[in-house]
């Protein structure tokens, strides 16, 4: 996501990564993210989903809480992801599309 200017949010390492939800691929070039966080943030600016996550120590497949952040939604281009870290399922998505709609 790019280092960070005042409240944004800031991606870790190097490279700034920050794990995204893509919302919504407008071309081949762009599309609209909606980034995630794993603390715990309970307020009306953050959904929190379950994800299945490879857990390090043990390489096992475990439920995972991350909330998404509904306040930075952000237009990027396809040269910014780095790697594909999850899928999450289909209900899950329409629903984060569904409360981000009403959010905004």
């Amino acid at each position: 996501m790019g280092v960070n200017i005042g409240a944004e949010i800031d991606g870790k390492n190097e490279n700034f990564e920050r794990p995204v939800i893509i919302m919504k691929v407008y071309n081949k070039e762009t599309m609209l993210v909606l980034p995630t966080t794993g603390k715990a943030k309970i307020d009306k600016f953050h959904m929190p989903i379950e994800i299945d996550s490879v857990d390090q120590k043990t390489e096992e497949i475990v439920k995972k809480i991350v909330y998404v952040k509904l306040t930075q939604a952000r237009v990027i281009s396809n040269k910014r992801l780095i790697r594909k870290v999850n899928v999450i399922n289909e209900e899950v998505f329409e629903e984060i599309q569904k409360v981000f709609k009403d959010f905004t």
